[in-house]
């Protein structure tokens, strides 16, 4: 009985899911960890064009597939009458442009590769080595989004957020 059990807890141990958390997504990450930048894996993309921004989250690849910046969720604005929020969305469409249209980057995927959509979920780098999630939250642009399962730059992001919250830039100002 005990070997059976023994093998029940080891099966159960390595197949728990890659990246699962206890953590609610909602809660700020630990701060002794805040100031760390995780290794980054290998990219798993390649060269890729980007030639558009369809939202405030997904840009479009000159292949046709369409890729979801990760771990971070854009600041927008209301429908209607012209508002503060929406002038500091608009602002962050035109920087995301800027910074990303025409060019060509690396992707790299945290634990799920695509979402409900068929759209690439990743972390987007550009060939200077910046990765573009990381800029719209330091420009203040973005709030950091938690997942229980691509939380690989979660510490890293919500300094940034603090960082550009203390400094008053974007959606700060």
């Amino acid at each position: 009985m005990k070997i059976i059990a023994a093998i029940i807890y080891f099966v159960l141990t390595i197949t728990r899911p890659v990246g699962y958390s206890q953590e609610r997504p909602d809660q700020p990450p630990d701060p002794q960890l805040q100031n760390t930048y995780p290794q980054r894996k290998p990219y798993t993309y390649t060269n890729l064009l980007v030639t558009g921004v369809i939202d405030a989250d997904t840009i479009q690849l000159s292949d046709g597939r369409r890729l979801r910046l990760i771990g971070i969720k854009p600041i927008s604005g209301s429908r209607g009458t012209k508002s503060p929020a929406q002038d500091k969305a608009s602002q962050y469409i035109q920087f995301l442009k800027r910074m990303i249209v025409g060019k060509t980057v690396d992707v790299e995927i945290d634990i799920q590769p695509y979402d409900q959509y068929g759209r690439i979920l990743g972390y987007v780098f550009l060939k200077d080595g910046r990765q573009v999630n990381a800029e719209l939250l330091r420009q203040g642009y973005a709030q950091p989004s938690r997942t229980v399962n691509d939380t690989r730059y979660d510490n890293y992001f919500y300094r940034l957020y603090k960082e550009s919250e203390d400094n008053k830039r974007g959606l700060w100002e």
